[in-house]
């Protein structure tokens, strides 16, 4: 981590190819206009900026997973990676509404996401270690908690499906949310409901 470069992509529209494995400190799209080629796994060890580009479609996709591996800063811009997996010893803060394609996974580290919402188009939210403070919403088809102990107690999560399992725990009360909930897989762990909860 003491030795990844940062690397800058000034502008343009032309699609580079990252090598699966790859490592970066603080990497930053600016207002490059490229989708990413080969669909690879890109370590990031500081902060992930993606383009800020007006001439981009704000839908634009990166077909790339950012693995977070350090302390820094995740800046979306509205674009929406394929998937991003926080791995880290440090702190990763959102600094602004984060939209994933089909995985968000947080397995070590922390994940501030600093009152601002998290959805996953299509896909599934996963938290299997590490932990998430400071969170509104976070939408996705499926919630998976395999093993933290998650006192929920405010904010909404909505999914279709709620999955507790590897001795995971879930406590529902206070002030949060399971709006669209229709089912709740229990193979390990624990759910208590500390309130009323609507299945769908």
């Amino acid at each position: 981590i003491t030795t990844a470069p940062n690397l800058t992509f000034t502008s343009g529209a032309s699609i580079p190819t990252f090598t699966t494995g790859s490592w970066f400190k603080d990497l930053n799209f600016s207002t490059t206009t490229f989708d990413i080629g080969g669909a690879p796994t890109i370590n990031v060890a500081g902060n992930l900026t993606l383009s800020a580009s007006g001439g981009a479609p704000i839908t634009l996709i990166y077909t790339a997973t950012f693995n977070m591996v350090g302390t820094g800063l995740a800046t979306l811009n509205g674009r929406r990676p394929t998937a991003i997996a926080i791995n880290t010893a440090g702190t990763i803060t959102s600094v602004a509404a984060m939209q994933v394609d089909t995985a968000f996974t947080i397995t070590a580290g922390t994940m501030d996401f600093a009152n601002f919402a998290v959805t996953i188009t299509s896909g599934t939210f996963t938290w299997s270690g590490g932990t998430f403070t400071n969170m509104t919403s976070i939408t996705a088809s499926t919630f998976t908690l395999n093993g933290p102990t998650y006192a929920f107690s405010s904010g909404t999560i909505t999914a279709t499906t709620v999955n507790i399992t590897g001795n995971g725990s879930l406590t529902f009360s206070g002030t949060a949310s399971l709006p669209s909930v229709s089912t709740i897989n229990q193979t390990l762990g624990n759910v208590t409901f500390g309130k009323s909860a609507t299945f769908t």
